[in-house]
């Protein structure tokens, strides 16, 4: 077992025993913060020696990380979330004098959904002229959260009867995304949508339309 093994392996044991039996630091040793597009390791390494602190944490994890802050905290516990927000690092207390330091998971996913309006038109004598159901909402349909967190994407078809007072009375899957997480996003978003309803010979009428939505993860 070569040397980078050994540590990493001594590291992951360190880091889970901190993680189940870590403590809540107590200490009010105010903190003083002040830097300028510092590489975070010497920032911990200047907040060990005027905290008389030991960080433990993997080289890689401060590897690129720069701090540009200036605060003044009333305690350690309180310094390190102030330094370490956004940085996707988190840190656990060993003890009153030993912090581990870890990656958090990656930035959250975004993710948008769009809608694609698909018109379709009912049967109708071709001497009458028929104007078609105008979608009126203008808000994104929501992207369920646990289809992020699992990269679920798709394009989901929603039939809907809307009537002449404009509002969707009826709804439907015509094309499945194959996820039904999706499928009933889509459907509940098309429950609320709003209209102006489609009009043969200048009155209005009810009548069918499609809504397409299409969920997809943005790129990190």
């Amino acid at each position: 077992m070569n040397g980078n093994v050994k540590y990493n392996v001594a590291f992951l044991i360190l880091f889970l025993f901190a993680r189940t039996f870590g403590q809540n630091y107590n200490g009010e040793n105010p903190v003083s913060l002040h830097y300028d597009n510092v590489p975070l390791a010497k920032v911990l390494d200047d907040i060990q020696k005027r905290q008389n602190v030991i960080f433990i944490y993997d080289d890689n994890l401060a590897k690129d990380i720069r701090v540009s802050c200036s605060a003044e905290k009333p305690d350690l516990k309180k310094a390190l979330s102030f330094l370490l927000k956004d940085k996707h690092v988190s840190f656990k207390f060993f003890n009153e004098s030993t912090v581990v330091l870890f990656k958090t998971n990656a930035e959250k996913k975004k993710a948008r959904t769009v809608i694609i309006k698909n018109e379709e038109k009912p049967d109708a004598p071709k001497n009458l002229k028929f104007n078609n159901v105008k979608l009126l909402t203008k808000a994104e349909p929501g992207y369920p959260p646990l289809a992020v967190q699992y990269g679920i994407e798709g394009k989901v078809t929603v039939k809907i009867f809307v009537s002449e007072k404009g509002a969707a009375i009826k709804t439907q899957i015509n094309k499945s995304s194959g996820y039904r997480i999706l499928d009933s996003a889509a459907i509940n978003y098309s429950k609320k949508l709003k209209f102006e309803p489609a009009h043969q010979n200048g009155k209005p009428v009810s009548a069918w339309t499609k809504i397409a939505y299409e969920f997809y993860i943005l790129p990190n």
